[in-house]
């Protein structure tokens, strides 16, 4: 195989390298972001809990000032 032969060859490497960059660092920033969305809703839930278990402390605490705990 001639030199040229061998360039043609590596340019296609070269471009085919560059596609596969392209559409990896694409599912990356996908996953980066559906990884925020989950990160960000885990925390609206634990907030939720949070607030509950507060609501469930003073009710605690109202039952325990009838002596019904």
């Amino acid at each position: 195989m001639d030199n040229s032969g061998i360039q043609e060859i590596l340019h296609a490497l070269k471009l085919h390298s560059a596609h596969i960059d392209e559409k990896l660092n694409t599912m990356r920033d996908q996953f980066e972001n559906r990884f925020n969305q989950v990160d960000a809703r885990f925390e609206q839930i634990d907030k939720r809990l949070d607030n509950i278990e507060n609501r469930l402390e003073r009710v605690e605490t109202k039952l325990s000032g009838y002596g019904l705990n």
